[in-house]
């Protein structure tokens, strides 16, 4: 079974992508608990591997509390990466990627951290929304403001290619609406920016592209916007509200109750709290 997307992705190897990206999280998670030196280009690597997990997860129904745990396993990483000694000046795309990947998770220390780092500005259209997101994280609205002013005339008069400014269409609307914490709006925008990533996904090629499935930039707004009061509205393809409140840490800890409390029932002699070998 699969869930049903407007643009018909491509589902014939879903299940494949989702388990060898799914293993390769696994992979740098379990290198991690083991004390193993983390390389930064690896984590970033591993965050785009959880990314395509979750998404090719949640399109073919995958257990929520099973993409639950792979975030929850995965939010460390950021840490990790925060932590560890940086060879090379640190490039907007890597924050953008922790911060969004800290929000999904719910580590609001490690998105703001994240944040905080000292980046060079935008030199390129793609990179303001970057800007925007990492100005609300540090709830610097004048900046993220700023950002948002900057990607609506990218839209409206592209200074490059007309593809990369379609990428970038509706987020200044979400981010205008989280500053105003105007709900109308928010759904309003979440709303177009699902119509707008479905028309980018609609070719044989891009129907077999993760990114149709999950926006993570305007999940991370999403979340900026929850932690504002605002809420994610039923039905935005990109941005579904029953993914994002399972794999948050009430939904991670309401599924590690579910199974504490499915092995209780199971567990020979449970009611007398003997536990087997």
């Amino acid at each position: 079974m699969t869930r049903p997307y407007s643009h018909r992705p491509d589902v014939a190897d879903a299940g494949a992508w989702y388990t060898r990206a799914a293993g390769e999280v696994d992979r740098a998670v379990d290198d991690l608990a083991r004390g193993r030196t983390v390389e930064i280009r690896d984590v970033g690597l591993t965050l785009d591997d959880l990314w395509d997990a979750l998404a090719w997860g949640w399109l073919t129904e995958r257990p929520l509390e099973e993409l639950a745990a792979l975030v929850g396993s995965a939010a460390g990483l950021v840490v990790a990466w925060l932590d560890a000694p940086h060879g090379r000046p640190v490039r907007l795309r890597d924050v953008e990627l922790l911060v969004a990947t800290a929000l999904l998770a719910g580590d609001g220390d490690a998105a703001r951290r994240t944040a905080a780092l000292d980046v060079p500005p935008p030199s390129q259209d793609v990179e303001w929304r970057a800007a925007a997101l990492t100005g609300l994280v540090r709830q610097d609205d004048v900046a993220a403001d700023a950002a948002a002013d900057r990607l609506r005339s990218i839209v409206a008069a592209p200074t490059t290619a007309p593809v990369v400014a379609s990428w970038l269409a509706h987020l200044d609307e979400l981010c205008d609406a989280v500053i105003r914490r105007d709900q109308a709006a928010f759904g309003a925008a979440l709303s177009a920016r699902a119509h707008a990533v479905a028309r980018l996904h609609r070719t044989a090629v891009t129907r077999r592209r993760s990114s149709g499935l999950l926006d993570w930039t305007a999940i991370a707004l999403a979340r900026v916007g929850e932690q504002r009061g605002l809420v994610v509205p039923p039905g935005v393809e990109v941005v579904p509200a029953e993914l994002l409140a399972a794999v948050g840490p009430v939904g991670r800890a309401e599924s590690a109750a579910r199974r504490s409390r499915a092995r209780r029932q199971w567990w020979p002699g449970a009611r007398s709290g003997v536990r087997p070998g």
